[in-house]
């Protein structure tokens, strides 16, 4: 009876919004259709989820965070959480969400090249490379998924500067942020326009890589208010040379793996109505590496002898509309986004080229590919202070994929084959989702919460194959072509009770589930030299994830702890192989896994100048069932994540003057063991390593200065390794490097 009456009053207010705005109104139920991201404030402080900073007076508790499509402060969120906020992102020097992965417990990002990193979050992964699987964890801009859900390896570089805050949930997040999100969630949140001030800011910054050249980034960014209290524009620009360190004699390269990228976003803020507002955006991002950070496996010098480059172009556009109405007993935000990214890869397949033809020229592999996505979500949120609350929505994704690959290598035709190509293939992919969510949280006491979601999907995924376009090839025969497809339903419950007695301690349980739908293989048919059949598809995945974890704080929030347990299920994984003939890459389910864990996270301030903070994480993810024809082991570790991971940092504050203060920071992370693949005793490993870097920085007025060292000692640890095509190769630490960043904000 309570929700007829609430739905009665839904279209009464909406009935009466539409005659008191009717030249809005057009423009308003069109938006409602399609998309949005909440209007967020957080203080201007650096923050993680045991704290970071004590930002006017108050707690960490009180820092503000959206990861339930909610604003909340972070200690009430049932929710194993990292907040990065604008102030720790200033004062650490960080530029790119790899500067700061050490801070986040249980994160790990697998540096593949520039625009083509893998995440990983409390060790649910099957590659540290990328492959056609879609990622284990969602990463957001706001409220747009910024990841391809098909084969995401063009990943746009995460630039943070004007960036509100970094937020990063553990463990799945299906219910909410959908299939994407098996292992968690990464959430950059941008700054948004200021209606009522006019502001002008500058980020430059020049770095000095041990062994390399010198690098440097400019960044500006302009707040304008176009008409009082009602329309704003904030645009954003950036443009970063990334120094190069590695050496390529064979080409004649020296410091070969610099990067150029440049882009930028532009927001326009309308605010209709007191109750109404709406928000247009568009973000450009373009990637220009030279050449990866690739050296061979089981050296320590930085010269690759490659005879190719191995590098991805990436150009990501993100055009977005959000609309926020309210209602004053519910909330509607609505989102409509268009995605485009192009991309062009080299790679060297040389490793397996040559064996096979026993010719001696170099073998490139190119891919060029077309993404379109257009997404479209509408929520329905009841206001936050009352005993039942609620939050609806809608989703759907149409997301279409375009690749071209080819491979040569000189002297193919004198084989007997037409041209040089040893293949020449298209592949074109498709997925359709469409699903309804929610999430009811009851008070069963003023203390005692209980909370159920679920998301039901439905999926369509397809592919095509066309092999031998301009004739026959030696490793795709004759022309031929296939197609792939199938249809997926799923439910992803999620369950939680959390107990606050207090505002300074929360006591939270939630048993979640998350879920990938399964895709066609690229490569099809028979491997030619040992005619091992390719699945033509694998299937989809899910596992849950059962936590217990507690969040308080003590002393005027001057001492902050998060911590957390946890166990994961997870049942058809689905895994990169390659065929025993020509390591064609292919995807199959291969068995089960579990991981067991645990992760905390405090901060101490113990006196008003001095701030210490240290996280661990501990993550044991095993095989435990494996199909018979799977390249894998019982008890073999689950690529991509480190089974221990720790970070401790501490910080001095002085106040120089009124209105000058410095500081200096000096931190030290540890990464443990990892592995490429799973069959760990013939896989690559990598981790096993530890980075020290300090800070030291002077604020005064408008202006700051950081002066910042990573890599103090120069450590040479292997944070990467693989199979590229045969040639096994691996990523060093980047050498130590001595960086400066100057803010102005006017």
């Amino acid at each position: 009876m309570e929700l007829q009456d609430q739905s009665h009053q839904l279209f009464t207010d909406l009935s009466k919004w539409n005659e008191g705005y009717a030249m809005r109104s057009n423009l308003l139920l069109s938006t409602m259709l399609t998309t949005s991201a909440a209007v967020l404030y957080v203080s201007p402080a650096f923050a993680q989820d045991a704290g970071y900073e004590n930002a006017d007076s108050s707690t960490s508790s009180e820092i503000i965070v959206s990861a339930t499509r909610r604003n909340e402060r972070i200690q009430d969120v049932a929710v194993a959480i990292t907040a990065l906020g604008e102030s720790f992102l200033e004062d650490t020097g960080a530029q790119q969400l790899s500067d700061v992965v050490s801070a986040i417990p249980n994160l790990s990002v697998v540096p593949n090249g520039a625009g083509a990193s893998v995440f990983t979050i409390r060790g649910v992964n099957s590659s540290s490379a990328t492959s056609n699987i879609q990622a284990p964890v969602a990463v957001y801009i706001d409220d747009v998924p910024a990841l391809d859900p098909f084969i995401p390896y063009a990943v746009p570089e995460f630039h943070l500067y004007d960036i509100e805050r970094v937020e990063t949930l553990r463990g799945p997040q299906g219910t909410l942020f959908g299939a994407g999100a098996l292992g968690g969630a990464i959430r950059f949140i941008t700054k948004k326009p200021d209606l009522d001030e006019v502001s002008f800011g500058t980020q430059e910054s020049i770095q000095a890589v041990k062994h390399g050249e010198v690098g440097y980034e400019a960044n500006a960014m302009v707040n304008i208010p176009l008409a009082t209290d009602t329309l704003a524009l904030r645009a954003v620009g950036y443009y970063a040379k990334k120094a190069g360190w590695i050496d390529n004699p064979v080409l004649g390269d020296k410091n070969g793996n610099s990067l150029k990228t440049y882009g930028g976003r532009a927001m326009l803020a309308w605010q209709a109505a007191d109750n109404f507002k709406l928000t247009g955006s568009v973000m450009i991002d373009v990637s220009r590496p030279r050449d990866s950070a690739y050296t061979p496996y089981g050296t320590k010098g930085y010269a690759n002898n490659g005879v190719l480059r191995n590098f991805t172009d990436n150009d990501s556009s993100i055009y977005n509309i959000t609309s926020e109405l309210d209602l004053s007993w519910v909330d509607i935000t609505t989102n409509l986004t268009y995605l485009k990214r192009t991309a062009h890869q080299i790679l060297d397949f040389s490793g397996t080229a040559i064996p096979v033809t026993g010719l001696p020229g170099s073998s490139p592999l190119l891919d060029d590919s077309v993404s379109d996505n257009y997404i479209q979500e509408t929520r329905f949120a009841s206001p936050d202070d009352q005993r039942l609350t609620w939050l609806v929505g809608v989703y759907y994704q149409n997301y279409k994929l375009d690749l071209r690959e080819q491979i040569s290598q000189p002297g193919v035709a004198d084989l007997g084959y037409a041209t040089d190509l040893l293949s020449d293939s298209r592949y074109t992919g498709k997925v359709i989702e469409r699903a309804l969510f929610g999430e009811l949280g009851y008070k069963l006491t003023p203390e005692l919460k209980f909370t159920v979601g679920a998301r039901m999907f439905h999926q369509t995924v397809g592919t095509t194959a066309e092999v031998a376009i301009g004739g026959e090839t030696l490793f795709d025969g004759p022309p031929g072509s296939a197609a792939n497809g199938d249809k997926y339903k799923k439910v992803t419950p999620k369950f939680g009770l959390s107990y606050a007695p207090n505002r300074d301690l929360l006591i939270y349980a939630t048993a979640s589930n998350g879920y990938r739908a399964g895709q066609g293989n690229l490569f099809t048919g028979v491997d030619p030299v040992s005619n091992q059949v390719i699945p033509a598809a694998y299937g989809p995945d899910e596992l849950w994830n059962y936590e217990l974890g507690t969040k308080f704080s003590a002393f005027n929030g001057d001492l902050s702890v998060s911590a957390d347990v946890y166990y994961i299920d997870w049942k058809k994984i689905p895994l990169e192989a390659f065929t025993d003939g020509l390591g064609l890459p292919y995807t199959d389910n291969v068995g089960d896994a579990e991981v067991k864990g645990a992760e905390i996270e405090i901060v101490a301030r113990p006196v008003s100048q001095i701030e210490t903070g240290a996280s661990m994480a501990y993550a044991h993810a095993r095989i435990t069932a494996v199909r018979s024809n799977a390249d894998a082991l019982v008890g073999d570790q689950l690529p991509g994540g480190a089974p221990f991971t720790a970070y401790v940092y501490g910080q001095y504050n002085a106040e120089i003057s009124n209105n000058t203060d410095a500081f200096i920071r000096a931190s030290y992370s540890y990464t443990g063991k990892q592995y490429s693949y799973l069959n760990n005793p013939n896989s690559f490993s990598y981790g096993k390593y530890d980075t020290v870097s300090a800070q030291a920085g002077l604020k005064t007025g408008n202006y700051s200065i950081v002066l910042k060292v990573d890599n103090l000692f120069n450590g040479k640890g292997r944070v990467n390794a693989r199979s590229l095509f045969g040639l096994p190769v691996q990523v060093l630490q980047t050498p130590r490097t001595i960086g400066a960043t100057f803010n102005a904000l006017f």
